[in-house]
């Protein structure tokens, strides 16, 4: 229970390695599990109500692993800032891409591999948006092509310099999880996770 806690924790600092293990690959894991059960069991939210109206292609198992992932996110996003000796608040930058795109989601009720490529290939798919072809001649399609005409009022807030500022967003979230290292020996969120313990002692205070 103690490291479940701390998987869900934002105090402390954490290594690069803990954060691609726990906080990226294991939960993408998770999210391709669900989007596995939504694929052969599909139980869909009802769609009667505006709960249903905003989450009605989503099932309860993959409403329920989207908030969990949300969480772990940012959890692990705030302890790579901490690493930083950075405000943990620096880590809801990490949440303006999976929040449009969760709100795209809902709103033309797609499915968890939608959100989970997306995600995890977002300057791929801004590259494809940009350069590819549409898939016919009718020039006033809008940037994102090849979607159900009840999101072109949606496609519109994902125009270029939006979807640039996502991809951004979701570069720095990469850079300081899990490339850029951290500060070296201890700082005001806590030990260097990444020396050893003899390391991370303080030194006393040196007279003038």
């Amino acid at each position: 229970m103690g490291a479940l806690r701390a998987w869900f924790s934002f105090k402390g600092r954490i290594s690069r390695k803990t954060w691609w293990v726990y906080y990226f690959l294991i939960p993408t894991g998770i999210l391709i599990a669900a989007a596995l059960w939504d694929d052969y069991s599909t139980p869909e939210i009802p769609t009667s109500g505006i709960f249903g109206t905003i989450f009605g292609g989503l099932s309860a198992v993959s409403l329920t692993t989207l908030c969990l992932w949300v969480w772990i996110s940012l959890a692990g996003q705030a302890r790579r800032w901490h690493d930083h000796n950075k405000s943990g608040w620096w880590g809801l930058v990490s949440l303006m891409a999976p929040s449009v795109l969760i709100f795209r989601l809902a709103m033309e009720s797609l499915g968890m591999w939608w959100f989970i490529i997306m995600h995890h290939f977002l300057p791929v798919i801004f590259s494809a948006f940009l350069f590819l072809p549409p898939l016919d001649d009718d020039p006033k399609k809008p940037l994102i092509h090849g979607v159900p005409d009840a999101g072109s009022a949606l496609d519109q807030v994902l125009a270029p310099g939006f979807f640039l500022l996502l991809i951004l967003a979701w570069v720095l979230a990469v850079l300081v999880g899990g490339i850029l290292r951290g500060t070296r020996g201890p700082n005001r969120f806590g030990p260097d996770p990444f020396a050893p313990p003899a390391a991370n002692i303080a030194l006393p205070p040196q007279p003038y």
